[in-house]
């Protein structure tokens, strides 16, 4: 049996799944909203999707490929669970304050962080990333998703590199050229999450021009 999602045929795991993400949000008091737009925005940064503890609102932007915004929400859906479990990744990045508030704010000027303070907080958020996608990981071997897991782990390094490369440029990405949907970066990427996140090699920092439009 297949189900509808804005025209496309769901597969009846993925079905399963999305079935799963409303009944937690709704044991959970949040707020699931699939926007039909291609972006949403948090503290003025445009992106594909994101969780918000305090607003208890789980977003993601569907008016991209259902493949496409799936794995967000797979991923989303992910960081409400650490919310839920108080995981340590997530109790670390609530530490001094929400370590991705802080981030954005940081981004767009609103503030300004010493070189300790920014790797502190900037760390924190990418930390809280990886074990998110760990998380997202074995949610689609679960559910058997239909979800490359090795193209997912490539495609999620991609993103958590990207943590390291923003403290020297204080840019995010720009939304149609994500870490995760540039080929070479991609391509670049481990198959695995055994990373040195801190220190990425010289042919991914160049790569990541093109994701800010340098």
């Amino acid at each position: 049996m297949r189900s509808s999602i804005y025209g496309k045929n769901v597969d009846d795991n993925s079905e399963r799944f999305l079935q799963f993400v409303k009944g937690g949000c709704k044991d959970s008091k949040i707020n699931l909203v699939l926007s039909p737009e291609r972006q949403v925005e948090t503290e003025g940064i445009k992106c594909n999707g994101y969780f918000d503890h305090t607003d208890k609102i789980l977003t993601v932007a569907t008016g991209q490929s259902f493949d496409a915004w799936f794995k967000i929400l797979v991923h989303e859906f992910s960081h409400m669970r650490q919310w839920i479990e108080q995981c340590k990744a997530w109790t670390e990045s609530e530490k001094d304050g929400d370590a991705n508030d802080t981030m954005d704010k940081w981004l767009n000027s609103t503030v300004n962080l010493s070189k300790k303070n920014k790797n502190k907080f900037v760390n924190r958020a990418r930390d809280l990333e990886l074990d998110c996608d760990k998380r997202a990981l074995n949610w689609i071997r679960a559910f058997k998703l239909p979800i490359n897991e090795r193209d997912y782990i490539k495609r999620a390094n991609a993103y958590i590199y990207f943590y390291t490369y923003i403290k020297e440029t204080r840019k995010w990405y720009t939304i149609g050229k994500e870490p995760f949907n540039n080929w070479l970066l991609v391509l670049a990427m481990p198959t695995h999450f055994d990373n040195d996140y801190d220190n990425p090699p010289e042919v991914i920092k160049r790569l990541y021009r093109g994701c800010i439009g340098e």
